[in-house]
């Protein structure tokens, strides 16, 4: 998704990588060893694609817009974690 994202929206303004993959990469993103996000300023606000923390346990790479983010290392920014 980042090359996808990099090929239309240009190098991200930001991105955070931490860790690497062991042997089972979904336990991995969710014992928060892992994180991996980028960050693209667009007009009107922020594109963000990554592997959140998810509430629901769930290890899935996700795309949002939104006019702000929290900090990259506060992980539970997936779309579950929305009030």
């Amino acid at each position: 998704m980042r090359a996808k994202l990099s090929r239309r929206l240009g190098a991200p303004g930001r991105t955070f990588d931490r860790g690497t993959f062991g042997g089972d990469p979904a336990a991995d993103i969710r014992a928060e060893t892992v994180a991996r996000l980028s960050e693209w300023t667009v007009p009107g606000g922020i594109v963000r694609a990554g592997v959140p923390r998810r509430l629901d346990g769930a290890v899935r790479v996700e795309a949002q817009f939104r006019a702000t983010f929290p900090p990259p290392r506060d992980s539970l920014w997936s779309i579950d974690a929305v009030r």
